[in-house]
C-alpha cells in the first residue's frame, strides 16, 4: 500500500531514475565471489606503498579496507610515484606448473647515461600452498633477488615472451614502439639487454594510449581510448605475419571506465584485473579474454586507494588443506604431509596418549581437592557440634 501510494505521489520521471539507480547499484556490486568458479581457490596479492607485499589464499573479501593501505612510506612501490607506472604481471612459464608473481619497477638512471635501470622482481609465492597468508616485503628483492633491464627507451609496459625474454612498449605521440629483451647469465645478476633494434607497430594509430600488456607466446600490446570506455584494443606482436603498413587488431569488450584507468595486471594469459577509480572510491574488475559474446567482465572488490592489487588461480591438485595449528610452521606441515602411514599412526597413537595423561592428571588434581574441601567441611562441622556441648544454660530466678 505504502509503495503504490509512493508511486502515484511521485513524478514518473523520478521513479524511473530511482529504479535506474537501485539496479545500477545492484549490478556493480562488488565480490570476490562473482568470479568463475574451477577447481580450485583464487589467490589474491596487495602490494602496499611501503613496498609490503601480501598474498593471501582464498580470500572472500569485497573491499582493501581490511589491509588498511594507507602508507605512503615509499613512493617507489606507489603506482604513480616514480614518474612511471609500476609494471607488474602474473605469468606462466611452460616449464613451470606454478604461477609466479613478476614486478617490473623503474630504480634509476645509469650514471652518465640516458640509459633506464628496471628491476625485475619474480616472487615465487610455492608457500602459500600450505599457508592461509604470506607477508613479505619486496624493497629487499629490489636489492638482492632481482634481474637488471637496461633500455634507452621510457618504457610505458613490459610482459614475458619467455621464460627467458621479456618485451617492452612504450609510446612516443601517437605512435607506439616495441622491443624484445634477452636474458644474459654471464654477470652474477642476470641481466635483460636488447636483443634487436626498437621497432614501430605500424598501422592505425589512433585507438587511444598503451595501458598494459598481456604474456604468452604471442605476447600481447593493450591500449585504451577514453573517448570509447568499455573497450580496450588488443594488438598482438606477430611482426613475421604482418603486412607492412598493417596491424592485426582486435577489441575486447570491459566494464565501460566512469574514472580514472589505473592498474591493467595480467591474471593470466586469459585475464587480467582492471582498476576504475572517480572520487575516493576504485573498483577492480576481472576480464576474460573470451570471445566478445562470452567474453566475462565482473567487479571483484573495491579500495579507497588505487592500489596494486590482484588475484590469479591456483588449481586444487597444487594445493594443501590448511591446518589452523600448522599456521606458520612450513616446515612441519611438509613433514606431517609427507610422513608415512606408519610413522603418521605412531604419531597420532603418541599425540593420543599424551592426551589422556593430561585428562587422567586433571582428574586426580580434581578429585584430591575435593576430598581435601570435604574434609575440611566435616572438621568444620564436628568442632563447632562438640563446642555447642561445652555450653551450660544457667537461669537465676527471684
Amino acid at each position: 500500500m505504502l509503495l503504490w501510494f509512493t508511486l502515484k505521489m511521485w513524478p514518473s520521471w523520478t521513479v524511473v531514475f530511482v529504479i535506474y539507480v537501485l539496479v545500477d547499484a545492484v549490478g556493480t556490486e562488488c565480490s570476490m565471489d562473482s568470479l568463475p568458479k574451477f577447481d580450485g581457490e583464487y589467490i589474491h596479492y596487495l602490494l602496499s606503498w611501503d613496498c609490503k607485499l601480501v598474498v593471501t589464499r582464498n580470500w572472500n573479501g569485497n573491499s582493501l579496507q581490511e589491509f588498511a593501505v594507507v602508507s605512503d612510506k615509499l613512493n617507489i612501490c606507489k603506482s604513480d610515484g616514480t614518474w612511471k607506472l609500476i609494471h607488474y604481471v602474473q605469468i606462466h612459464p611452460g616449464i613451470q606448473p606454478l604461477p609466479f608473481l613478476v614486478f617490473f619497477i623503474y630504480f634509476h638512471k645509469e650514471n652518465g647515461t640516458n640509459t633506464n635501470i628496471w628491476r625485475v622482481v619474480k616472487i615465487n609465492i610455492t608457500e602459500i600452498i600450505y599457508k592461509k597468508r604470506l607477508h613479505r616485503t619486496i624493497l629487499d628483492s629490489i636489492f638482492t633477488e632481482y634481474s637488471t633491464l637496461y633500455t634507452d627507451y621510457p618504457l610505458k609496459t613490459c610482459t614475458y615472451h619467455t621464460v627467458s625474454s621479456i618485451y617492452c612498449f612504450w609510446q612516443k605521440g601517437i605512435k607506439q614502439w616495441a622491443q624484445l629483451y634477452n636474458v644474459s647469465r654471464s654477470n652474477a645478476v642476470p641481466e635483460y639487454r636488447a636483443a634487436g633494434e626498437a621497432f614501430y607497430l605500424e598501422g592505425h594509430p589512433n585507438f587511444g594510449e598503451i595501458v598494459g600488456s598481456l604474456p604468452g607466446p604471442i605476447p600481447r600490446m593493450l591500449m585504451f581510448d577514453y573517448k570509447v570506455r568499455g573497450w580496450f584494443y588488443e594488438v598482438p606482436i606477430v611482426t613475421n605475419y604482418t603486412a607492412p603498413g598493417r596491424r592485426v587488431q582486435e577489441m575486447r569488450r570491459i566494464e565501460k571506465i566512469q574514472g580514472k584507468l589505473g592498474q591493467v595486471a595480467a591474471m593470466s594469459i586469459q585475464s587480467f584485473i582492471v582498476s576504475d577509480c572517480y572520487g575516493s572510491m576504485c573498483k577492480y574488475w576481472y576480464n576474460s579474454l573470451g570471445q566478445i559474446a562470452k567474453a566475462t567482465t565482473t567487479c571483484i572488490f573495491t579500495s579507497s586507494s588505487d592500489a596494486v592489487s590482484g588475484v590469479f588461480e591456483m588449481f586444487r591438485n597444487f594445493l594443501m588443506p590448511i591446518r589452523p595449528e600448522l599456521e606458520g610452521c612450513p616446515s612441519l606441515q611438509v613433514i606431517k604431509t609427507f610422513a608415512s602411514k606408519p610413522r603418521q599412526e605412531e604419531i597420532v597413537a603418541k599425540q593420543w596418549m599424551e592426551h589422556c595423561m593430561v585428562v587422567i592428571y586433571a582428574f586426580t588434581i580434581a578429585f584430591v581437592l575435593t576430598i581435601k574441601i570435604l574434609m575440611e567441611v566435616c572438621i568444620l562441622t564436628v568442632s563447632s557440634s562438640n563446642a555447642s556441648q561445652h555450653f551450660t544454660s544457667v537461669y537465676f530466678s527471684d
